[in-house]
């Protein structure tokens, strides 16, 4: 039986090997410094190809690592630090660049002087890229659940919007106090409401369909034209409003019947333009159409732009508008509303439809959508296709006079939703509460600084200046000027579990959900009100 002392360089090149590691050393007085085979092929270099040199090693680190592993080498040297065990690339011979995990000791002399160190090095770039794959995955998977977050939150709010006029309407009717007039305007913001909400469950709906792959599009004829005049015509109401100017290029297609879904297709058009209105302040919305032939064929490609000079799209956002549960930017969709799932819906009819959807953007100046479309033309000239969708008129959220009792407080009511305006300013005339209107938490501030209210109803998302600030403005105002603690009652159509917490820690005082519930705000305003009497 063969023995053999550890000590035998056979032993010791054989365990080197068995390690895979590359094996350096180090002599730290002449500064001469040994690479074993091993440590060179890990950078693709046979042993007469790579030399025994400091500057060698120095040479293949990458630029960005460089000072740190000098520092770490120094601090070890130093006793700084009780190990050297360092992670840095180094650039393999065919280019690219690999990550080494390198470890060492060092000897001492008598005089506690560092005179050698010996060490090792193990190629993890494989392992660097395992978990670089899954630190990626970690952060989409949390980036996925707070957008999931984010968009439950929102259509949260979106459902509880129209469905507190929808309540508070329908409890103040329910009471037979108003006039013939009023209630007139109660129900054109019932029908404005319903129509919100009937938006909302149908976008629901199209994800829930989309999802489970079980949308088919029709073939029926249709005249894209009058689609495109029944559009405008209910997007110029609020283009009015906002005095922005639309402007519409659609010659190409008078006069012509196409084969598609037309539902479909105006859901899309009905989406972009909207958009564009909507986020557009001053300046112009333009829709462009133009059709091109097919080669070969009898299909035609339709080509829509619908260009605006509004607020325009960040470009690192451009990639994620389209996606289901991501939006743009979280103070737009405070300040705009909506829900964010019309572009993605926009994408998934118009990929279904075997077409495109592209955009250009820059922040503040505009965005630019190009939808395409291959569409068969039809047999006949005008068909006469067009859907019978009427709006409903717009309408003023203006209180009315009533008898009120001037020795309840007065209340500051802070809200910039019209029908909650109504609806809340009439419960509080149905109370006998005096109150002013200010339509967000900027307003809201100067209205105080010019009157004394004794309570404020604020709501928490708003344009501008939400009810969060609004709330920290005025306790900083009150404790500078040591004025007594106004109580501030926060109203909000989100319900979920920590928004109470938002709403006392910014500074509130209690906490009511929409839609109102009529006893509950009786209850909160008296409770109150018989608090700041007793001051």
């Amino acid at each position: 039986m063969l023995t053999a002392k550890t000590s035998d360089p056979k032993i010791l090149s054989f365990v080197m090997q068995a390690t895979n590691d590359g094996i350096w050393d180090w002599d730290l007085i002449s500064d001469n410094i040994y690479f074993a085979p091993r440590y060179k092929a890990m950078l693709g270099y046979q042993n007469n190809e790579f030399n025994n040199s400091m500057q060698e090693k120095l040479a293949h680190i990458h630029p960005d690592d460089m000072e740190k592993e000098s520092k770490t080498v120094q601090q070890y040297l130093d006793k700084e630090i009780p190990e050297y065990n360092n992670t840095y690339r180094m650039r393999h011979k065919d280019g690219s660049w690999r990550w080494m995990m390198s470890r060492a000791i060092v000897l001492w002399d008598d005089d506690s002087k560092p005179y050698r160190m010996i060490g090792s090095q193990t190629d993890i770039t494989e392992q660097k890229a395992l978990e670089h794959e899954l630190m990626d995955a970690r952060d989409k998977a949390e980036a996925a659940n707070q957008a999931k977050s984010d968009f439950l939150a929102n259509i949260s709010h979106e459902l509880r919007t129209p469905m507190n006029a929808v309540v508070g309407i329908s409890n103040i009717l329910m009471a037979n106090q108003t006039t013939p007039e009023k209630q007139k305007e109660f129900i054109s913001t019932l029908q404005l409401s319903a129509q919100s909400l009937m938006i909302l469950i149908n976008d629901l709906l199209d994800i829930a369909k989309f999802e489970n792959g079980d949308v088919k599009l029709e073939h029926i004829p249709f005249n894209l034209a009058e689609m495109i005049e029944e559009i405008i015509s209910i997007m110029s109401v609020k283009a009015e409003e906002k005095n922005i100017e639309l402007h519409i290029n659609y010659s190409p297609i008078l006069n012509t019947e196409f084969i598609g879904d037309p539902l479909r297709l105006r859901q899309i058009l009905m989406n972009l333009i909207g958009n564009a209105v909507k986020f557009t302040n001053k300046g112009n919305v333009t829709i462009h159409v133009e059709c091109t032939p097919v080669e070969g064929s009898s299909s035609i490609q339709l080509i829509i732009d619908v260009a605006d000079t509004g607020i325009g799209i960040a470009s690192d956002k451009l990639e994620t508008i389209f996606n289901k549960f991501s939006q743009a930017d979280t103070f737009i969709t405070r300040k705009y509303g909506g829900t964010g799932l019309g572009l993605s819906i926009c994408k998934t009819l118009v990929a279904l439809m075997n077409g495109t959807i592209s955009v250009i953007s820059t922040p503040r100046k505009g965005s630019r959508f190009t939808v395409t479309i291959p569409l068969q033309l039809g047999p006949n000239g005008i068909v006469g296709w067009q859907e019978s969708a009427k709006s409903p008129p717009p309408n003023s959220a203006n209180t009315i006079a009533s008898v009120i009792n001037l020795s309840k407080p007065l209340i500051l009511l802070v809200e910039d939703h019209k029908p909650n305006v109504l609806v809340a300013g009439t419960l509080l005339e149905t109370l006998g509460y005096r109150y002013e209107v200010a339509g967000n938490g900027k307003k809201a501030l100067k209205k105080l600084e010019n009157r004394h209210f004794d309570i404020v109803l604020m709501d928490v998302q708003m344009q501008e200046m939400d009810g969060l600030e609004a709330t920290k403005r005025i306790r900083k105002r009150e404790k500078k000027n040591n004025l007594p603690r106004m109580p501030i009652i926060a109203m909000t159509a989100h319900a979920l579990a920590d928004d109470r917490d938002r709403c006392l820690k910014a500074g509130m005082d209690d906490y009511i959900s929409k839609p109102f519930n009529f006893k509950e705000l009786q209850n909160k305003l008296e409770h109150f009100a018989k608090l700041v009497k007793s001051l």
